[in-house]
């Protein structure tokens, strides 16, 4: 998302010279994190700078850069994901990314600011995404990433291409076929770092949709929760309500909703589908699949189940012709949702 983009310390820099993480490495353990594998053997910064007097030949190592700050860099630590000490941490303090590291999982919340009204009307209508959920999940001791969100375009998906997104959100139509991404939304998020727990409340900008997302981080499994309703045009729209307002109670019924899991579609990556009794169901299609209750996605070192709490219809994401590394497990929310009720979809992801 272009406005995460901003936030990241030393991006500047890194774009500058291609290399900004020797600059920080000598005082951010982060830093020295990222240098550390990008430089594993010694090299010009990790050597004291040349004795250089006027006359002498140019040293051939480069000093037109600041290399002093690259001095003293930290020794190499093991990266967060790989840690195996629980922690709950609001990256930044920015309320934004949230990274929980618990059992034998590392998984990373996104649920960012909508980007000023303005920068909206002037890249397009679409800057970023918000509002998500779990964006990813690495599974230890085979560093293994199963879930894996990305947002290819550079401000935001065109709603109508919903079906081949790979990002953590609910995604749909109304009856009068306007499409609706609660990716693209303004959001609300609450956390609890002592309870495990996130949730995240919001309101679609494309359409009048509401939505609330649930996560409890449990020590060997994460329980989540996805509720979607319209919204009450009078009320409950804080955006947009002048073009809301003027349609028909009936055109803003749900016509069809579906929640997306990203999942890392490397080769050898298999999902299957499991019915109730653990009836096998074969593996999962771009074709709609009804009455399963588990759907397997296993990498050959391992994966995650979604384990759902009832029997749902699922199907696999479109396929993106730019980027064929990420799909989506796309669950069944509702289908034709009748005006003033909502939907929701509670399952667990268990990693084996």
């Amino acid at each position: 998302p272009t406005s995460w983009n901003a936030r990241i310390a030393m991006a500047a820099i890194e774009h500058m010279w291609g290399d900004g993480a020797k600059f920080i490495a000598s005082k951010s353990e982060w830093g020295a994190r990222i240098f550390r594998w990008m430089h594993t053997q010694t090299n010009d910064y990790d050597l004291a700078d040349p004795v250089y007097e006027p006359g002498q030949k140019v040293p051939d190592k480069k000093t037109l850069l600041q290399t002093h700050l690259g001095r003293n860099i930290l020794p190499a630590k093991p990266w967060p994901a790989d840690e195996t000490t629980p922690a709950f941490t609001d990256v930044g303090d920015g309320h934004e990314l949230f990274a929980i590291r618990r059992g034998q999982y590392y998984g990373l919340v996104y649920a960012g600011k909508r980007t000023p009204f303005w920068m909206d009307l002037g890249l397009g209508g679409q800057n970023n995404f918000s509002g998500g959920g779990l964006t990813a999940l690495y599974l230890r001791p085979n560093r293994n990433l199963v879930i894996l969100g990305r947002a290819r375009k550079e401000y935001g998906w065109p709603p109508a291409k919903w079906e081949s997104l790979s990002v953590p959100v609910v995604a749909g139509e109304l009856q009068n076929g306007r499409r609706f991404n609660t990716g693209i939304c303004r959001n609300r998020v609450e956390w609890d770092a002592a309870k495990w727990t996130i949730r995240t409340t919001g309101e679609a900008v494309g359409a009048p949709v509401n939505f609330e997302r649930r996560y409890v981080f449990n020590e060997a499994n994460i329980a989540a929760s996805v509720k979607i309703r319209e919204a009450f045009l009078d009320g409950d729209v804080s955006i947009y309500r002048h073009v809301f307002h003027n349609e028909q109670p009936e055109d803003v019924v749900i016509k069809q909703a579906w929640e997306l899991i990203p999942i890392r579609y490397a080769a050898g990556t298999k999902v299957s589908l499991f019915g109730a009794g653990n009836a096998v169901l074969g593996e999962l299609t771009t074709a709609p699949k009804d009455g399963v209750q588990m759907v397997e996605i296993n990498t050959g070192s391992g994966g995650v189940r979604v384990q759902l709490e009832k029997p749902q219809t699922v199907k696999l994401s479109g396929e993106d012709e730019h980027d064929k590394s990420c799909r989506s497990v796309q669950i069944r929310m509702a289908d034709m949702l009748p005006q003033g009720q909502a939907a929701e979809l509670n399952y667990q992801l268990v990693p084996f």
